[in-house]
């Protein structure tokens, strides 16, 4: 190998390197947005349930539309699963209990899902709300189930700390 090969290997090692270490860069950046775009996300989940736990003492009425018939005790349900939102949502924001939480809030999303189809299927119970509205609700609890596991679920980022 030529002199002038050698130096072209030597170089051609060095952009590597600085390559690597660029997308090491890159990678860390990213990984760190990330981090904080799920710290923010958790924040905003926790809001989001507290306020709509929240909701259900401050305009009961709403809640007690969206109760199937065959459920007993819809006040007392209403209350339960207001507090349950707000425990669950201040409760997220704790790093030991996170992901316990978090799961409590899957659940929730999931038992409460049958009040929610009832509230489409009865539009005439909620003339202030569109019938698109009504039913747009359903396929976003399915986001809501994403969100929801997505900030709480143990991963490679420090969000959870």
């Amino acid at each position: 190998m030529s002199l002038g090969s050698s130096q072209m290997v030597s170089q051609s090692c060095e952009s590597q390197k600085s390559l690597d270490i660029g997308v090491r860069d890159v990678e860390s950046t990213v990984g760190r947005l990330m981090a904080r775009g799920r710290h923010v996300a958790l924040i905003v989940l926790s809001v989001f349930f507290v306020i709509a736990g929240a909701n259900h003492f401050l305009d009961p009425d709403f809640y007690l539309r969206m109760m199937p018939g065959y459920l007993p005790a819809h006040g007392f349900l209403v209350a339960v699963s207001g507090l349950t939102e707000m425990g669950l949502g201040v409760a997220v924001l704790a790093p030991s209990i996170r992901q316990k939480a978090g799961w409590g809030l899957i659940g929730f999303l999931v038992v409460v899902f049958p009040a929610n189809l009832h509230m489409a299927l009865s539009p005439a119970a909620f003339p202030s709300v569109p019938v698109a509205a009504l039913y747009l609700r359903l396929p976003v609890q399915g986001l809501f189930l994403f969100w929801t596991w997505w900030v709480t679920c143990p991963g490679p980022t420090k969000a959870h700390d």
